[in-house]
């Protein structure tokens, strides 16, 4: 079945979700002080694990991380920036 599917990450921090394959990554968010990522995808598909980088403004950028998906801005005013990993 097609649908979104919403992950939260883990407290701020770099995280590996199991999603389907081809999953197709919509935005990042905040909501209720987490930080959250919604994806459109096939539940019927072979789920795969797909991991995330959470990075502040100034961090040093790894040359692992090629695919930039999003940037956030917690209720304290830190910007984040979220990378998938692409090994």
């Amino acid at each position: 079945m097609r649908t979104v599917f919403k992950y939260v990450f883990d407290q701020w921090r770099d995280t590996t979700f199991d999603m389907p394959v081809g999953a197709m990554i919509l935005t990042v968010q905040v909501q209720n002080d987490a930080l959250v990522m919604w994806a459109l995808l096939d539940t019927d598909d072979v789920a795969v694990k797909r991991s995330f980088v959470v990075l502040m403004t100034g961090q040093r950028i790894r040359p692992f991380l090629e695919k930039y998906i999003g940037t956030v801005q917690d209720k304290e005013g830190f910007v984040w920036h979220i990378f998938e990993v692409i090994l």
